[in-house]
């Protein structure tokens, strides 16, 4: 699963470069530049493998080009079709991806940490994009499906509940990592509790839009947040489901 791990890892330092300073191309060549470094440092030098990894950072950089692409001009699907089949042809293609050796194996093996010491290298790179694609990668998602869907309106700004409900995209990402985080730690029942806790949190805020005069409906705002948290939980969910298996 390195091929997956570097794509996420890609991925996750674009998209977080992006919500730290949207310069155009240099989050997304940061992100390229980091697949290729992993490649090599990894050990992934075989021809197959050094293949995959240009191929990834390709995707990476046309990641960035089709997002801002999306968002400026409406073409969300687009941008969510690269970033599902690309997952999915990695993870097809598993099979034939080499291992993680080399500098990056051995700084693990090296850790004073037992768990990240004892750690397969190909899964601590998997973790490390799964981790890295629940910060701002999942907030991207979740704005495309929204905007996929129809559910927020970029045209309109005065209708958009995510003006109103502004903690989302802080609060998803945290969110993200402790879900995934009491995944992987096998407490299953204590990521229910954090999604259960989310809507109990929310409906105060929720309801204060019934009374408003202006602004988004109740409706919409309650659209807003389940399509939005559900996507969210998805993300996590099925970040938590690939590093399970």
């Amino acid at each position: 699963m390195s091929w997956l791990g570097l794509l996420l890892v890609g991925l996750g330092v674009a998209d977080l470069g992006h919500s730290v300073r949207p310069v155009r191309w240099v989050p997304e060549c940061v992100g390229a530049a980091v697949v290729v470094a992993l490649g090599l440092l990894g050990g992934l030098t075989g021809a197959g493998d050094i293949c995959a990894w240009l191929v990834i950072a390709a995707v990476v950089v046309g990641w960035g080009q089709v997002v801002r692409q999306a968002f400026g001009r409406g073409h969300a699907v687009w941008a969510l079709a690269l970033l599902g089949g690309a997952t999915a042809l990695a993870i097809l293609l598993s099979p034939a991806a080499g291992h993680v050796d080399g500098p990056v194996a051995d700084w693990l093996g090296a850790s004073p940490w037992r768990r990240v010491a004892e750690a397969d290298p190909d899964t601590a790179l998997l973790v490390l994009g799964g981790l890295l694609a629940q910060m701002s990668t999942g907030n991207v998602v979740v704005r495309l499906v929204l905007a996929a869907t129809g559910t927020v309106n970029p045209a309109r700004p005065d209708h958009d509940a995510s003006v109103r409900l502004k903690g989302g995209r802080l609060l998803g990402p945290m969110e993200r990592l402790v879900i995934l985080g009491l995944g992987l730690a096998g407490q299953v029942t204590g990521a229910s509790l954090v999604i259960a806790a989310k809507a109990l949190i929310r409906w105060p805020e929720l309801q204060s839009f019934r009374r408003a005069e202006e602004g988004p409906t109740i409706n919409e705002v309650t659209e807003y947040f389940l399509v939005g948290s559900f996507v969210s939980w998805l993300v996590s969910l099925g970040t938590l489901a690939i590093l399970a298996v």
